[in-house]
């Protein structure tokens, strides 16, 4: 098997995986995106998250 294919087919897997463990309105939104872009944005999502937190926490 060439190493992209198994690349490709363990991508759609873990993809697959993070979509079982989401939320539905989750599921919904990253549907037809691959499993980095969906971490890069879960990432940004809770770091934006964290920032508001914190800032309410110091007032």
């Amino acid at each position: 098997m060439p190493i992209y294919q198994k690349h490709t087919e363990d991508s759609e897997r873990v993809t697959c995986f993070m979509l079982a463990f989401m939320s539905l309105n989750l599921q919904n939104l990253y549907e037809y995106i691959d499993a980095h872009t969906i971490i890069s944005h879960l990432k940004e999502m809770f770091e934006e998250l964290n920032c508001v937190e914190q800032y309410k926490i110091s007032k």
